[in-house]
């Protein structure tokens, strides 16, 4: 297909201008998004400075240093985000500090204490050597060695690759969301697919995180209050082992609420985009709920490439059955490396024979599902006005070069033919393509 080409030529344009490896689904993605922003067309020196400018917005949540709060002095305001290192815990037995125990936090030079909130004194030795992060915190006021008052906005940052890491996931964080069950105690690893915006009802604010666990099953966990600034220490793509959630409903799907009794740790999303090894499986990211991500690979996708057990999947392929039942989807398409069934959770404007791009599929079993939840959607390129009307995406073929795929043709209708089932058959004119 001619659109695939130009994906392939601005892919690595790109990723040469950004000086490193851009993903090929993501910039299919935004190309199709152009086109349809756009359905006048676009040049192709603002398509390329649009892409660029993508690739500079892309998300990353920064996060404050205690070196920058301790050296300039500086108030924490109660919304600020920080990350540090937590080299221990301190009791107050034998110090003169009367309270809690503290968590010894270090920034290169700068060393600073905070007063462990009671939700994390049974849990102290999971902090002992590892990176925290935490927010809605004070002074304890007029403390002459810095300490700063507890807080129960915070969360201990894993890293899977770390033996420590793996062992205390492995240990305690085994269950999946079809093991739940309402009023007992639970431990999940899931990905965050969606964070909501604040919503304030009724004198109270909360916000919903959507997520996904190992078996691709969405789940929904609620921040209430105080607690909504917790979803500022994690970012969209990362991982959370959540430590006994308060299970609200399992019906349909996994609804949790984080309570006064809930641990969060974050496995943050990888940054780079560019893979060390080369080839297609290598790119393939073993991801904490054990499944693959598929988001960083660099190369075109096609059905032969799919593996069960993943995330992220996104494809190019052509309608060739296509089923609708209430509220759902069910496609087969192909390429011209095989053919794969989707189910979709909704609708979309498709027929037999539309060339379509797929993102953010899941793998459950062997079917591969989309739905809202993981932000899937169903991307028509036959369909798109956008495409035809922007030269360096496409161009027009004779149709004596018509034989099987996507082409654009221009053409004098001679003759129409309304069928009775209302299926429009046209005949034109060769000799009338320019």
């Amino acid at each position: 297909m001619d659109f695939v080409e130009r994906v392939d030529r601005f892919c690595n344009l790109i990723s040469k201008s950004r000086g490193h490896a851009i993903s090929w689904n993501w910039t299919a993605k935004h190309l199709l998004d152009l086109a349809r922003q756009y359905p006048g067309g676009l040049t192709e020196a603002i398509i390329e400075c649009e892409l660029i400018k993508r690739t500079e917005q892309a998300p990353k949540k920064q996060f404050r240093t205690l070196e920058a709060l301790y050296v300039k002095r500086e108030t924490p305001t109660l919304f600020d985000p920080f990350e540090t290192h937590c080299t221990g815990y301190m009791s107050a037995t034998g110090s003169h500090l009367q309270g809690p125990p503290s968590l010894q936090l270090e920034d290169v030079d700068v060393q600073v204490n905070m007063m462990a909130h009671t939700k994390f004194l049974e849990y102290l030795a999971w902090f002992k050597d590892r990176t925290m992060r935490f927010t809605h915190c004070q002074w304890l006021p007029e403390d002459p060695i810095k300490t700063l008052l507890p807080t129960e906005n915070l969360v201990i940052v894993l890293d899977p690759s770390n033996e420590q890491d793996q062992q205390l996931l492995g240990t305690h964080f085994t269950s999946q969301f079809e093991d739940a069950v309402p009023e007992q105690d639970h431990n999940f690893v899931a990905r965050v697919v969606k964070i909501e915006q604040v919503v304030r009802d009724n004198g109270h604010e909360y916000v919903q995180v959507n997520v996904v666990d190992g078996m691709a099953q969405s789940g929904l966990i609620i921040f209430w209050n105080n607690h909504t600034h917790i979803t500022k220490l994690f970012s969209v793509g990362d991982s959370l082992a959540l430590w006994h959630p308060l299970i609200v409903r399992t019906q349909q799907q996994v609804m949790m609420e984080h309570t006064h009794k809930t641990v969060v740790f974050v496995m943050p999303m990888e940054q780079d985009l560019a893979p060390s090894q080369t080839g297609l499986a290598a790119q393939y990211r073993a991801h904490p709920t054990g499944l693959y991500d598929m988001a960083y690979v660099t190369k075109r996708l096609q059905i032969k490439d799919l593996v069960q057990g993943a995330l992220h999947v996104s494809f190019f392929g052509c309608v060739v059955h296509c089923e609708r039942h209430m509220n759902r989807l069910g496609l087969r398409l192909a390429d011209s490396t095989g053919i794969c069934d989707i189910y979709f959770e909704g609708d979309a404007d498709v027929d037999l024979g539309h060339v379509v791009f797929v993102e953010n599929l899941a793998s459950f079993g062997e079917k591969w599902i989309g739905h809202k939840d993981l932000s899937s959607s169903i991307w028509n390129v036959t369909m798109s006005q956008g495409i035809p009307h922007t030269q360096c995406l496409s161009h027009l073929s004779f149709l004596k070069e018509i034989s099987q795929g996507l082409y654009y043709c221009k053409a004098m209708v001679v003759d129409l033919d309304e069928h009775p089932s209302t299926t429009k058959r046209f005949k034109v004119d060769s000799r009338c393509v320019w």
